[in-house]
This record gives C-alpha cells, structure tokens and sequence, in this order.
C-alpha cells in the first residue's frame, strides 16, 4: 500500500468537505424550498461577508436565521464534551462556528444564530444551534415545543481561538460563546416551519 503524501491528504480532505458541503445545501434545498449552495469565496473582509456571509452554506438570494458550518471530521463524543469543553473536538468546531456568526452580525448589522452540521456516525446527520435561536423559533414555530433535542448549558462563556488558523504565528481572539441545542437533522427538518426564517438581503429583522 502507496503511503500518502501529506499534500494528497490535504487535497483529499478539501474534496471531502466541499462533498459534505454540498450534501448539507441539498439537504437545506429539500426542507425549504429555498436554493442554498456551498459559499464559493475565502476570507471575512467586508465586501466579501457582505456578499456571501461567513458560513460554508448559504441560501442563494436571501440571508438565512443560521450561519451553517458543516463538518465531515470524526472524534465527536458527548462523554468528552462533558469531560471538558475547552478540548473536546465540538468546542473548537463552535467556536468557529461562533466566531463566523459574530463577523456575520457585525459586518451586516443584522440578526444571526450559529447552526452546526456533523455526523457522529456515518450514517446519522445531527444540527448543533444556538439556544438564543430557540427564542425566535418558539415565537415562530408553533410546534418548537415537539422538538427532541438535547441542550448543553455549560458555554455561555468566552473561550480563545486563533482566527487566523496560523499555528506559528496565531492571532488569538476571546470569541463568546452560545449554549448549545442539539438534536438529529431529520427531527429538525419534521418540526421547525420554514416560516420567517428566511428574509431578503439588506432587510433588518423585526425587533
């Protein structure tokens, strides 16, 4: 067996995510009705994030509730999770998770929540969102309360990450963090209406 060089497992993890990427905006596609596609661009400068926002899906001709992060890695554990936030491999995907929502909100000026994709066994797709986000589904979702899902209350609190992703040279930033609401894709797409989650670009959402 041909040993891998470490710039075709790059390559291949890269294919990799743009699949997954691409799977997940068809899965946005199917429950809304509304066409979502894989953010084609790199980089958070203003004109960029205005254009495109900040996540790795995006809905094509509207701003979507949720900045959508989606991951393809293994490692997720809840016992690990539980262990200790600050390195388990889910905290270091929320984190860039939140921080993309934080550029998102401030470039834009308006309203978003962050939403997280993963799969912790090949077969199943779980959502990890914001529990701010629950709010605002529950005054626009009649049936939120049928939702099953778990929370994990213990962020709420600010955790350090490299916005750079330059590891000799990082440029750490405090990045606030949401508790967590998690719960399977398929049980989300059954419940939540699609309803009020999606607004025209520009648009302020209602106070």
């Amino acid at each position: 067996m041909t040993k891998r060089t470490a710039s075709q497992i790059g390559k291949s993890n890269v294919n990799r995510g743009k699949s997954n990427e691409r799977r997940i905006a068809a899965l946005l596609s199917e429950w809304s009705g509304y066409t979502f596609r894989r953010r084609r661009v790199e980089g958070r400068d203003n004109l960029t994030v205005s254009r495109d926002l900040t996540g790795d899906v995006i809905a094509g001709d509207y701003n979507f509730m949720f900045i959508i992060e989606g991951k393809c890695g293994k490692g997720f554990s809840l016992d690990a999770l539980l262990n200790s936030y600050s390195t388990s491999i889910f905290s270091k995907w929320w984190v860039q998770n939140n921080y993309d929502t934080f550029i998102a909100k401030q470039v834009t000026d308006q309203e978003f929540f962050p939403m997280l994709f993963f799969r912790p066994s090949p077969n199943l797709d779980w959502i990890a969102f914001s529990a701010n986000a629950l709010l605002k589904l529950i005054s626009k979702t009649k049936n939120v309360d049928d939702l099953d899902c778990l929370k994990y209350n213990y962020y709420n609190r600010t955790i350090q990450y490299n916005i750079t992703n330059n590891k000799k040279h990082p440029t750490m930033q405090n990045v606030a963090l949401d508790d967590v609401i998690f719960c399977r894709w398929k049980d989300f797409a059954k419940t939540i209406s699609t309803e009020n989650l999606f607004r025209p670009k520009n648009q302020k959402p209602e106070k």
